[in-house]
């Protein structure tokens, strides 16, 4: 895999040399087409083996008191949601476009999250202009893929906190500028932030990349899958981190 800088490399050249980016889009495309194929082929048979361990618990109920048998079903599971981001991260470039309320999905999303906010004991607060809700409120994009990042970077950004810290949610007043961006202007700006541990500079750089994960049943590319996603719709995404605290900014276009 390739690391931060070369990737940046390969980036110049690119834009040196049209010959070379052609061949590099063609390895990219026969690496979609490559993975499609693994998963597929992994998918069939995983499915396969998931129906008929619940065959044999249903039908010998004894085997959930055997010492391996729930980590076997969890065993399973986890290389089922490996096997699905793959697959998502094969297709996100794909979309559906259609006419949606973002403030509803963003407001959905995040109360989506309230039980594991209560649970995680985690304060949390949703922030949205009153002046932004109008433009929102018809925003020509792909429903299903920009919850995928919404929930990507909610749930990243809970994972990272502990009891009694901070998770917030902000679409900031028409005309405030963000990182150099004019709020509403030909942007829609949203932001997602949390008080927990910071993330070390040196890791910044890769935070979209598709990298092992350090997390219990993390793929690693839940990050990588919400940029292509929001590229996909003309944005663009990147993170600032410090010790006071993390932020996720999305900038769509409008």
């Amino acid at each position: 895999m390739f690391s931060y800088a070369e990737l940046m490399e390969l980036d110049g050249l690119c834009k040196e040399d049209n010959r070379f980016e052609k061949y590099v889009e063609r390895l990219r495309e026969e690496n979609n087409q490559l993975l499609s194929k693994v998963t597929h082929e992994i998918g069939n048979p995983l499915t396969i083996i998931y129906s008929t361990i619940q065959l044999m618990e249903s039908k010998n109920p004894l085997l959930k008191e055997q010492p391996y048998w729930n980590q076997l079903n969890k065993d399973v599971k986890d290389l089922s949601l490996l096997l699905h981001d793959y697959s998502d991260y094969n297709s996100c470039d794909s979309l559906n476009l259609e006419k949606e309320n973002l403030f509803d999905i963003l407001q959905t999303v995040s109360r989506s999250f309230e039980p594991v906010f209560i649970h995680n004991k985690i304060d949390w607060s949703f922030q949205v202009s009153r002046n932004m809700i109008p433009l929102m409120s018809s925003y020509v994009c792909d429903i299903v893929k920009i919850k995928q990042v919404f929930v990507n970077i909610i749930k990243n950004g809970v994972e990272a906190l502990e009891e009694n810290q901070r998770l917030w949610i902000q679409v900031p007043d028409l005309g405030e500028q963000i990182e150099g961006v004019t709020q509403g202007s030909e942007h829609l700006i949203l932001r997602f932030g949390n008080n927990g541990l910071p993330i070390a500079s040196n890791e910044l750089n890769g935070m979209f990349l598709p990298r092992a994960s350090n997390k219990v049943g993390g793929s690693g590319i839940g990050l990588s899958i919400s940029r292509r996603i929001i590229e996909a719709h003309g944005g663009k995404i990147f993170v600032n981190s410090d010790q006071n605290e993390t932020v996720f900014t999305i900038c769509l276009p409008l």
